[in-house]
């Protein structure tokens, strides 16, 4: 039957009238192993006169099926939408059934006319914009009303300024990036490595945090989260709240007294029940974070508000270890975030909250949060999270925003190439020796950047050649650098004289 696509099928149990085509669904024919992931184009009633296959008698209604992707999948591990479909049928059961209607992506959709119409214009200049540029053209030409005369006027000043913004062939675009990164970086302060920010939540910033960025450091000094939460909750305070507790990690030594007793080799957690009613702790929450250590010989017994754990073998070094574990066991919230602070934010009028520490993954996959704004200070984890090109961004962004705080003012551009050189190749790379500078393949660009002995007597080893393309190896013998106008070669032709 999935072979012989598009086909109608009936099923035996009815499609809600809510439920618009086109739609997804999952196939399964034993029940437990889902097999297909199906397109439905089209729901036809029972009665339609046409040819369709069918497993059982009672057919309630007829699916157009269009496209079928086999998957290996697991029912239990579905989580239907609503009711599960089709639960009676013998060899053909719909699962999971959700709407799914066709979406043009953004870059393919059809031109409005005030951008053909730019478009048109700028063909007939013999010019040509990028579609953001004519997207946001068309959108402020429409908000203000120009006549023909006006919008001409305004792309030339447009296609003025984009044509003057651009690259030169043969540009030295490194060397001014370096520049005006670097001029503005030796104004950055050393004075402030940390500041009091909300509820004396340190962040690192000034110059020892652009290093962070740029050596692509596994862990920022400071780590910390802005977490935004979701339209239905950003304005309740309460649901806020109650969400920072449960992000924030309760470790037991922040809810009880852990005491040892050597001669009876017991280790004893004395309760306190005020910082767990502040905290939201509760008895059975301290009690099975304790079963979760792995100890073999413990016996865990309760009397009143105290705790007591006993070795069953006495082991001075073990119970020590023991002890220290049972400190920094997890009772709730997620591992690395030590503190959640909520703060109103007056400008766009809703509560978010600031974190010391950081766990993206585990975060976005909490209730309440909206996972699209959320966001980290640590590049390395949303690398490892969200994948390259959020990194990318996230460096751009960390960038940007820690020179404009110290009111430094750079081209987003000398950033960007920055971004991309360190992260280019799919991973994040630190601008350094271990990472873009140490894989030039000048030699002479290597030996300049860090440890000039080791990299020439390296060379020298293996026969390595320098052909001398690049700024830094040019400069170091003395000779014009192949950019710029040292790009190209002028010959004077003499004019032949007549005879």
């Amino acid at each position: 039957m999935i072979e012989k696509l598009p086909v109608k099928y009936g099923v035996d149990f009815n499609i809600p009238d809510e439920i618009k085509t086109p739609l997804r669904a999952y196939v399964t024919f034993d029940g437990s192993i889902i097999e297909y992931e199906v397109y439905i184009k089209e729901i036809l009633p029972k009665d339609v006169k046409s040819d369709y296959n069918r497993t059982t008698k009672g057919v309630q209604a007829i699916l157009v099926i269009e496209r079928a992707d086999k998957v290996n999948l697991n029912v239990k591990d579905i989580e239907p939408v609503g009711k599960k479909q089709g639960s009676k049928v013998q060899k053909f059961m719909l699962i999971n059934i959700e709407e799914e209607a066709p979406k043009i992506p953004e870059k393919f959709r059809k031109l409005n006319k005030m951008e053909e119409k730019i478009h048109e214009l700028l063909a007939s200049m013999k010019k040509s914009l990028p579609d953001n540029i004519v997207e946001e053209l068309s959108s402020r030409i429409i908000k203000f009303n120009l006549n023909d005369d006006e919008i001409r006027a305004v792309l030339e000043e447009t296609v003025k300024d984009f044509e003057k913004s651009m690259v030169d062939p043969h540009e030295a675009v490194g060397i001014v990036a370096a520049q005006s990164i670097g001029e503005p970086g030796t104004q950055l302060t050393l004075r402030t490595f940390h500041y009091a920010g909300v509820a004396e939540v340190n962040i690192t910033k000034g110059l020892p945090r652009l290093i962070e960025i740029v050596d692509a450091r596994t862990k920022p000094s400071t780590p910390t989260m802005t977490i935004y939460l979701e339209d239905s909750i950003k304005n309740d305070q309460e649901k806020v709240e109650i969400i920072a507790k449960k992000i924030e990690s309760i470790e037991m030594i922040d809810i009880a007294d852990v005491e040892i007793n050597v001669s009876e080799m017991t280790i004893t957690i004395v309760l306190d029940r005020e910082k767990m009613a502040k905290r939201r702790i509760t008895k059975t929450q301290v009690m099975d974070a304790l079963k979760r250590i792995k100890h073999q010989g413990l016996s865990i017994n309760e009397e009143d508000d105290n705790i007591i754990i006993s070795l069953e073998e006495p082991s001075y070094k073990r119970l020590y270890n023991l002890s220290e574990e049972v400190k920094n066991l997890l009772v709730s919230g997620i591992k690395g975030i030590e503190r959640a602070i909520v703060k109103y934010e007056e400008a766009q009028k809703e509560y978010r909250i600031y974190t010391q520490g950081s766990n993206l993954k585990a975060v976005l996959e909490m209730d309440g949060v909206d996972p699209r704004k959320t966001t980290t200070n640590d590049i390395m984890e949303i690398y490892e999270v969200l994948g390259v090109e959020a990194a990318r961004n996230a460096i751009i962004d960390e960038s940007i925003r820690t020179l404009e705080e110290q009111g430094l003012n750079v081209d987003i551009r000398h950033i960007m190439l920055v971004a991309d050189m360190m992260t280019f190749e799919g991973t994040v790379e630190a601008i350094g020796r271990h990472g873009v500078a140490g894989k030039k393949a000048s030699v002479l660009a290597r030996a300049a950047f860090e440890i000039t002995s080791k990299h020439l007597l390296q060379a020298g080893l293996l026969g390595e050649s320098d052909g001398l393309r690049g700024v830094a190896e040019n400069i170091i013998v003395g000779q014009p650098i192949t950019l710029g106008t040292g790009a190209v070669n002028l010959v004077y032709k003499y004019p032949e004289k007549k005879r």
